[in-house]
């Protein structure tokens, strides 16, 4: 007989309160293990506890608008514009170019951002080429215009107006091309089905130009 089974029994008999019986107090102190198990938290919990008085905070952080959404890129878009404008008019006609192109650069970005598709994306790009093209005309570089003014052109034409029928002709009638006719320009036109890309304005141009 084992020491706390001899215990027992020997309180038992002068009437003292008997101990329980190592399997007794094994099974009770495996119960007692498995009820701190189910109390107590995973150990690797990825739980995140959120103090009550912290809860509106965190809701407003989470409602925030990222950096990107804070981002006004048409004003800064417009800035670029203004500045570019105002460098062409005082002559200097390399930080104009340079500044257009970085109101492109920011058109695209506002377009990517709005998550737009390719005709509305390229009808924005196109609007800063009547710019290019009133740049390069100061330079008189009139066939390095003719395709800025063209893509412009081409980019609305589901929204025709009347200076872009007078810029096309005018910017035309500047380059003096021997073998293509204005109605030749107006045909290729008519002819795109698809959102016109300035680099196939400019090859179009140039065929145009060698045939001269």
């Amino acid at each position: 007989m084992g020491f706390a089974s001899l215990k027992g029994f020997l309180l038992s008999l002068f009437g003292g309160r008997a101990t329980k019986s190592s399997v007794e107090l094994e099974a009770e102190s495996a119960a007692q293990s498995c009820e701190r198990s189910a109390e107590a938290p995973p150990r690797f919990s990825r739980e995140i506890v959120i103090p009550l008085d912290a809860i509106d905070d965190v809701i407003a952080a989470l409602q925030a608008p990222s950096a990107a959404d804070q981002v006004d890129y048409l004003y800064l878009a417009a800035e670029a514009g203004r500045d570019a404008k105002a460098a062409a008019k005082a002559g200097n006609f390399d930080t104009a170019w340079g500044l257009f192109h970085d109101q492109k650069q920011i058109y695209l970005q506002y377009a990517q951002h709005q998550g737009w598709g390719a005709r509305q994306t390229l009808a924005l790009d196109a609007s800063v080429h009547e710019d290019l093209a009133d740049l390069l005309r100061l330079e008189k570089r009139h066939r390095e215009a003719f395709p800025h003014i063209l893509y412009w052109v081409a980019a609305g034409r589901n929204r025709p107006i009347k200076r872009h029928t007078e810029k096309l002709r005018a910017y035309f009638n500047r380059c003096k091309f021997k073998n293509t006719s204005l109605h030749d320009v107006e045909v290729y036109l008519s002819s795109r089905k698809s959102p016109v890309s300035y680099s196939a304005i400019q090859k179009q141009v140039k065929r145009w130009v060698d045939a001269s």
